[in-house]
């Protein structure tokens, strides 16, 4: 959304569209991390029969492959630098929740779909560990300290 729309937040002439789209990718951003949660929360309760639901375990896996977050944007403000703490406990409950739901479905269906689905969940947690990494390296007090370093 953001490179599609970056013409449409340079332009001066329209601060009201410029507003509402920063509006819109704040939104956005606030809201990703609380889907995937609450999809794998819903994934963990599901009460139909494993055979039926064996291809829910690589969902499991790739939603903590969202959960890390994109490449390019780690935080939407310098301000969410100083949760990394909170993302940190979010890994942990969340790692624990994929990891029931591979256990669920996954334990007796296709050992190729199990390989795929731990792979994926370790890919997952090591994104997610990643950002929590560059959440707390750029805060404003690690970044003080670099430069102080430099001196």
């Amino acid at each position: 959304m953001l490179l599609l729309t970056e013409w449409l937040r340079q332009a001066t002439g329209w601060p009201l569209l410029s507003s509402a789209l920063t509006c819109a990718l704040w939104l956005l951003y606030q809201t990703a991390d609380n889907v995937a949660i609450y999809v794998l929360g819903h994934m963990s309760l599901s009460c139909r029969p494993r055979e039926q639901q064996q291809l829910m375990a690589f969902w499991a896996s790739l939603l903590m492959v969202h959960l890390g977050g994109q490449d390019t944007v780690t935080a939407y403000t310098m301000e969410d630098n100083d949760l990394w703490m909170r993302h940190l406990l979010t890994l942990f409950v969340q790692a624990a929740g994929a990891a029931y739901v591979l256990y669920k479905y996954a334990l007796n269906g296709s050992k190729a779909l199990l390989a795929a689905s731990v792979l994926m969940l370790l890919v997952g947690v090591g994104k997610y560990l990643e950002r929590i990494y560059a959440l707390k390296s750029s805060r404003l007090r690690s970044l003080k300290e670099l430069l102080e370093g430099f001196q």
